[in-house]
């Protein structure tokens, strides 16, 4: 650590902070450039590689002005990347109902009239979508917390979900989904999975993390008058951000822009 940059200590959402300069009680607002790059440059020394995106904070002027815009921007952002801040990845992409078909070395087999169309997949009463690992050992889905997928019309019927491990070390079925959904989104985790089926809490992530891999996965729906629209099925660590987060994201965004002119 240089000299007189003081110690960084954890903070609340993975966020790093730091303890302030002494000099920053005098005139903050009011150093010359060369005090401001200096400082700058320290604070740099102090963080580099303990950001969530790596690198360093940049040759900007530093002022609690700006100290409160890469504060505002962090935690936008971690709004946006969830758990990543965690050493977790973000997304894993089970099937966008493009083109390319399903990923993560799954296969998608339809039964009962499920289609897919226009970018998305439709799930009529009866249908549904089941998806199966190409892989001998499972997909390792360790990495994530949860699932989430877009709906669209789910109207009253319900939509149900089911996971089973490549050695049925788990097996939950017909987990009802339409109590996760908010903004169009569901998301549900698998702690939440375990209480549904009776497992004991973390079983199923417990039981990823020492090497069980999803053998299978998929949706079905039943008891709706005509069909359900679904989209973007995916392993995540956090669930989708909200409108809001990523309004704040922007405002952030323009903030720091305007103060960097």
């Amino acid at each position: 650590m240089m000299a007189g940059v003081p110690p960084l200590r954890e903070g609340g959402a993975g966020v790093t902070s730091r303890a302030p300069f002494a000099s920053e009680t005098v005139a903050p607002l009011h150093r010359s450039r060369n005090e401001q790059l200096r400082m700058t440059s320290s604070l740099n020394h102090a963080v580099v590689g303990s950001l969530p995106f790596g690198g360093t904070i940049g040759p900007a002027v530093f002022s609690k002005e700006f100290e409160m815009q890469s504060v505002i921007a962090i935690v936008a952002a971690g709004l946006v990347c969830g758990s990543s801040f965690a050493g977790f990845l973000s997304n894993a992409v089970i099937d966008d109902f493009g083109p390319g078909g399903p990923g993560l070395g799954f296969t998608r087999q339809a039964s009962g009239g499920a289609s897919v169309s226009g970018g998305s997949g439709s799930l009529s009463s009866g249908s549904g979508f089941g998806y199966f690992s190409g892989d001998a050992a499972g997909y390792d889905a360790s990495a994530f917390s949860g699932i989430s997928l877009k709906v669209s019309g789910l109207g009253s019927g319900t939509l149900e979900l089911f996971i089973v491990g490549i050695y049925t070390g788990f097996a939950a079925m017909n987990v009802p989904l339409n109590g996760y959904v908010n903004d169009g989104y569901v998301w549900i985790t698998f702690d939440q999975i375990d209480a549904v089926v009776g497992y004991e809490p973390g079983f199923i992530s417990s039981s990823m993390a020492n090497g069980e891999g999803i053998g299978g996965i998929g949706l079905s729906y039943s008891g709706g008058i005509g069909s359900v629209s679904i989209d973007d099925f995916e392993f995540r660590s956090s669930p989708v951000p909200a409108p809001g987060a990523l309004a704040l994201l922007g405002v952030a965004g323009i903030a720091g822009a305007r103060r960097r002119r």
